[in-house]
């Protein structure tokens, strides 16, 4: 027995041998975050992400994906393409023994997909390693916060001149407060809200020396992006009115041509319901606008849940059934719209303002000639279907309004516009 057993020890210890050299070399970041975390971004976007993750020992060697290049990044000019990215950094994250990642394009022209990135970054398998990126998005990244979260280092970057952050804010997780009066509590959107008021200020003085915001003007846009975080956090956790969301914007100075131009980007993230799984739970009275104007179109090619949310971009729609029994609230979204055609209004070509709105399998895209709502009278609700009529009766422009492959887990909000001095000026002066 004493023979037996010594004989397959010794076998053992002969395989073991034999089989060192084909032992997977794990890069060592990737053995330190080896188990399987939930997000609830990741498995949103991915909802077989679970099933289909290979713990890293059991990873083929073999199985090594190369690159991923990121060109195009942006929900607000490129929304499928951009989900499509990101769900293949998902396969990636799932399989790879190690890979890169490439940021390709020459700016960072949308804050909004670095938030979804930042939003699943820490769950993932840390598989990804090194990758190029231009020195103007590492500026970006660096001056948004957002690259220790994304677990990246610049070790040539000597400054971040020309690029004035708000730097990434975000609420706690969704359900995380176990306060009963959380509501009563100091509220982090105020906070966030003045602060991102001084931002605009400190754009404006760099961008166009001779103007600022008046009080009222301060007090009205702290208005509008309050709201907006309020909305993300009643929206997305419709049940308990407590969801979680981030935020983040910059203003970078480019030269274009021969002119010194300065390009703004403001990006709001939720993780949740979306707005039509929202608005399904909405007043009675609310309901019957949104399923009135879905019947209007059964046959346009745009689903019910697009058209739903196209629903809500409109004035007075609102999901709070004490806000629409006092008919006030739901004016967030034309606020904001208002805001960038003051903002960045321009007489040139390519700077006009754009925001895109991807929400659930639903993509709006609001840029010229569709930039901004109009009432039918001096009291009336603003409102904006995409149409050369402006006519609820009227199917949206496709081109405009549609509906996406990939469903989103949530809400994104992405915008950009151009502060010209002499733009500004020039309707300042129209005004006095």
């Amino acid at each position: 027995m004493g023979k037996r057993r010594a004989a397959k020890h010794k076998s053992r210890t002969v395989l073991k041998s034999f089989s060192k050299g084909n032992r997977p070399n794990f890069p060592l970041p990737l053995l330190a975050a080896s188990r399987y975390k939930d997000n609830k971004l990741a498995c949103g976007l991915k909802p077989d992400r679970r099933a289909r993750w290979v713990p890293v020992v059991r990873r083929r060697p073999g199985l090594r994906y190369e690159q991923i290049v990121l060109e195009n990044f942006s929900f607000i000019d490129h929304p499928q393409h951009t989900l499509n990215k990101i769900l293949e950094i998902l396969d990636f994250e799932c399989n790879a023994v190690d890979a890169q990642l490439h940021f390709d394009d020459q700016y960072c022209v949308d804050v909004a997909a670095y938030l979804v990135l930042a939003e699943m970054w820490q769950s993932l398998s840390r598989v990804f390693r090194k990758g190029r990126m231009t020195v103007p998005i590492q500026k970006v990244v660096e001056a948004l916060g957002l690259r220790r979260e994304l677990s990246m280092k610049f070790p040539g970057l000597e400054n971040v001149d020309n690029v004035w952050a708000f730097p990434k804010r975000s609420r706690r997780p969704t359900g995380s407060s176990r306060a009963v009066n959380r509501q009563l509590q100091p509220q982090s959107r105020e906070k966030v809200a003045d602060e991102f008021c001084n931002t605009l200020d400190q754009w404006l003085d760099t961008a166009a020396q001779d103007l600022e915001l008046t009080d009222q003007g301060k007090s009205k846009f702290a208005q509008i992006i309050g709201e907006l975080l309020d909305n993300a956090e009643r929206h997305s956790d419709a049940p308990r009115k407590d969801g979680s969301w981030s935020t983040a914007a910059f203003m970078a100075k480019r030269v274009e041509g021969d002119k010194d131009v300065f390009r703004c980007h403001m990006g709001f993230l939720s993780v949740g319901a979306s707005l039509a799984e929202s608005l399904a739970t909405a007043p009675i009275k609310i309901r019957a606008q949104v399923n009135k104007y879905c019947d209007l179109h059964p046959s346009c090619g745009i689903s019910r849940d697009t058209l739903s949310t196209l629903v809500a971009l409109q004035d007075g729609i609102t999901r709070d059934e004490a806000a629409a029994a006092n008919e006030r609230g739901g004016v967030g979204l034309q606020d904001v719209l208002e805001l960038i055609n003051v903002l960045g209004v321009t007489h040139t070509g390519g700077q006009e303002p754009r925001m895109t709105i991807v929400s659930g399998r639903s993509c709006i895209r609001i840029r010229a000639p569709y930039l901004k709502g109009a009432r039918s009278d001096e009291n009336g609700p603003r409102v904006l279907w995409f149409n050369e009529q402006n006519d609820p009766s009227v199917a949206p422009d496709s081109d405009y309004v549609f509906d996406l492959e990939t469903k989103f887990p949530g809400t994104i909000i992405g915008l950009t516009f151009v502060l010209s001095k002499e733009d500004l000026m020039a309707v300042v002066n129209a005004e006095d």
